[in-house]
């Protein structure tokens, strides 16, 4: 299936590229991804044909600015920040979703759970699934995970910033570099222990106003990105939304690892991909 390329315009004016995904069919329901930290639209577009291929929705990628596509100019000359992502590009992808479509859905991965209630259009999604979305908040690990999450905060991500104007993604073991204002912004999250709230009392209100079904997704073996512990707090501050929560285990399914980024794999297609489409039936 072929994607049609698409231009946002987020409120501030900065352009961010997507892609869409439409069903063979007109549709009334769209989904749109909401990326992991620094992964760019292409690493979704296998899924989101997928999910075009459901005959159910149109399906939406897009990059974060500062990431894939969505990078104007040199990497050190961008002032993006993680927040950034939430409140002005989910938004302009919401914006343009809610003009086209009756209903909107969202599947966030990782960094989209802390970022999603930030777009201002977040409490007219219709339901949400996020998978490895997590508090970023250091104390939520345990052990050597604790440790290595903690040298990541305190010692590489800051040092590398600071010397190269970017955060180089072999510091997360892979993946495109990281803005430096986002890299750092990020980094507050991780060493406060309420995450992203930090005691704030909007971020907290955008969370609380929020009433529309949303399913947590953990995986059994992703020890370092986003343990239970992490996914649970991040669950228990969407206090008013109707949440559910559920762990993978690979074993459940025949599978040896899903980890961190396994989910949206296409040798997984069987196996795991239908999971968010059980979950948005009922609601279209």
């Amino acid at each position: 299936m072929n994607a049609t390329p698409l231009q946002l315009t987020a409120s501030d004016g900065y352009q961010l590229s997507a892609a869409l995904f439409k069903a063979s069919a007109p549709s009334k329901a769209l989904v749109i991804i909401a990326s992991a930290t620094g992964v760019p639209k292409p690493y979704y577009s296998k899924y989101t044909a997928y999910l075009a291929n459901t005959g159910l929705f149109d399906a939406l990628t897009f990059d974060y600015r500062g990431i894939g596509e969505s990078l104007d100019g040199k990497i050190t000359d961008c002032k993006a920040k993680m927040s950034d992502w939430g409140a002005l590009d989910l938004q302009a992808a919401l914006s343009w979703g809610f003009e086209n479509y009756e209903k909107v859905f969202v599947i966030g991965h990782s960094v989209a759970g802390q970022v999603f209630p930030l777009a201002e259009l977040s409490h007219q999604v219709t339901a949400v699934w996020f998978i490895g979305s997590q508090c970023a908040a250091n104390h939520l690990w345990d052990g050597v995970h604790r440790f290595l999450v903690n040298f990541f905060w305190k010692v590489s991500l800051p040092l590398t910033s600071s010397v190269l104007g970017y955060m180089p993604g072999i510091v997360v073991g892979s993946g495109p570099p990281l803005p430096k204002q986002a890299a750092l912004e990020w980094r507050t999250w991780g060493l406060h222990p309420q995450g992203i709230w930090k005691d704030d009392k909007a971020v907290r209100e955008r969370f609380e106003a929020l009433t529309m079904p949303i399913h947590f997704v953990g995986v059994h073996d992703d020890h370092m990105m986003a343990p239970p512990r992490a996914v649970k707090f991040l669950q228990s501050q969407y206090s008013n939304a109707q949440t559910t929560n559920e762990q993978l285990n690979p074993s459940d399914f025949g599978l040896k690892e899903i980890g961190h980024f396994g989910f949206f794999r296409s040798r997984f297609k069987d196996k795991l991909w239908h999971l968010p489409v059980d979950f948005f039936r009922p609601y279209l």
